[in-house]
């Protein structure tokens, strides 16, 4: 259960930050209803929080499942992140479309009073600005409010929902 760092990725590596790696089951394309299942690699010590911007443009907070619960993960461990009940991260979304995983990993502690309703997150502070916009610049900007440096390591994956309401069809893989 890990996340980032400061803006865009530090020293990327294939793309991702070196200190934090995301994955997600499917390569990341999935019929809605389907179960995701999201995982870390961090490779230092830190506190970790893990969003999901589903294709209506809305952020939901994948770990931790709430504010009063530590974010604080070990280095050079790899976190399957799981919803309530130990289930699956989440389900892909009910229509097609895309949508994003954005992990983030902070060496100092995270503030989630900003975006708290009591001991629960608080979606209504919790959204994107412009939801036609850049999810992923709108979602660091929310991480820069809750780090005390505004420094940190992250990673993105994209994801698609192949199902109605989504343009295009489902390709078509010819070995």
């Amino acid at each position: 259960l890990a996340a980032a760092m400061a803006g865009s990725p530090s020293d990327p590596v294939d793309g991702r930050a070196a200190g934090i790696q995301l994955s997600i089951n499917s390569g990341g394309d999935f019929t809605p209803g389907d179960r995701v299942n999201v995982e870390v690699d961090v490779g230092d010590d830190g506190y970790l929080v893990v969003f999901r911007v589903d294709g209506d443009g809305y952020i939901r907070v994948v770990f931790p499942l709430d504010t009063d619960l530590d974010p604080f993960v070990r280095g050079d461990r790899r976190y399957e992140l799981r919803g309530r009940g130990e289930r699956q991260s989440f389900l892909a979304d009910d229509r097609g479309g895309t949508g994003l995983v954005l992990a983030v990993l902070s060496r100092g502690p995270l503030d989630f009073s900003g975006f708290a309703t009591g001991m629960h997150w608080d979606y209504d502070r919790l959204r994107l600005d412009d939801p036609a916009g850049d999810a992923e610049a709108q979602v660091l900007a929310i991480v820069r409010q809750m780090t005390r440096d505004g420094e940190f390591d992250y990673d993105v994956v994209g994801y698609r929902v192949w199902g109605p309401g989504y343009e295009s069809e489902r390709p078509v893989v010819v070995a």
